[in-house]
């Protein structure tokens, strides 16, 4: 049984994963914008309701959330919306159609397009780039997967699995 749905249209072919800001919002995001959405449940129905509307998007990408802020990476930009607002409050080039995004602490860990792992500090608003690391020869579309200290890469052509010393702490 359907509980809700929210008209939120998507462009063709993948589309991004909602994420979760807080116990009761939610962060969508496509070409063109990007939406918070309060969902709660009254009197035994669902209800869905905007909360705040961005034109900053994420296309493809899923956003992350961290520290009560919003983390989308559209065209070559990493941005930063304040979480109870939507409005912009940092911004970082970061190439690539598309990016995965992993958070490991207070980092973001971004591999785009072009297989480029960057590690960016997140513990800010306003971010900044550590790191940047080729991990995938051919470029990557997939989403990065983080085991404990090991970071698993999906390239076009290969599998290939990253290790940290301090296990991201």
């Amino acid at each position: 049984e359907k509980a809700w749905d929210y008209e939120f249209r998507a462009g063709e072919g993948n589309q991004s994963t909602p994420a979760v800001l807080d116990k009761d919002t939610l962060i969508i995001t496509n070409e063109q914008e990007t939406h918070a959405l309060r969902v709660s449940a009254q009197d035994g129905k669902w209800k869905v309701a905007p909360v705040w509307k961005s034109d900053v998007c994420g296309r493809i990408s899923s956003p992350h959330v961290f520290e009560g802020r919003v983390y989308l990476h559209g065209l070559g930009e990493l941005h930063v919306l304040a979480g109870d607002s939507g409005k912009e409050v940092g911004k970082l080039e970061l190439n690539g159609e598309y990016c995965s995004l992993v958070r490991l602490g207070a980092v973001l860990l971004c591999c785009s397009t072009e297989g480029t792992l960057t590690v960016v500090d997140v513990a800010k608003p306003e971010p900044k780039k550590l790191a940047e690391y080729p991990v995938a020869e051919a470029g990557s579309w997939s989403h990065l997967g983080l085991v404990g200290s090991n970071l698993l890469v999906r390239g076009r052509q290969e599998l290939r699995c990253y290790t940290w010393e301090d296990g991201g702490k």
